[in-house]
């Protein structure tokens, strides 16, 4: 029985290490998405900043969007382990309802983890 628990014990070891050692080796990336490029002022725009490469973020930087009144949807996160690589990301949603008619751009949203800057293209 102690033979077992010693293999079991050293398994789960092994896979925590494997896992944190998977979570430091990734990238992060930045990404923010619209689900619609035409509104009126009766429909809101939905935001997603979709942050890849950590399990935990902070709030990312909205850059000043004076057009609209902006609304924080909630947040979600995702880990995957496919063939014993580990994937992970942490969503946030907004709602951005406009203020006026118009042609709007969103610039950059940044995010600050660990110490470096990060940033949508």
């Amino acid at each position: 029985m102690k033979r077992h628990q010693n293999i079991f014990s050293l398994l789960v070891s092994g896979i925590a290490i494997l896992l944190a050692s998977a979570a430091l080796a990734n990238e992060i990336s930045v990404v923010a998405a619209v689900d619609q490029n035409e509104t009126s002022l009766e429909n809101p725009i939905n935001l997603s900043v979709t942050v890849s490469g950590t399990q935990s973020s902070p709030q990312p930087q909205l850059p000043p969007l004076p057009d609209f009144r902006v609304q924080s949807a909630g947040t979600s996160s995702s880990v995957q382990i496919i063939n014993m690589k580990m994937s992970s990301s942490v969503t946030f949603s907004y709602r951005l309802d406009p203020l006026k008619a118009g042609t709007f751009v969103i610039q950059p949203i940044t995010l600050t983890l660990d110490g470096k800057t990060h940033s949508t293209e």
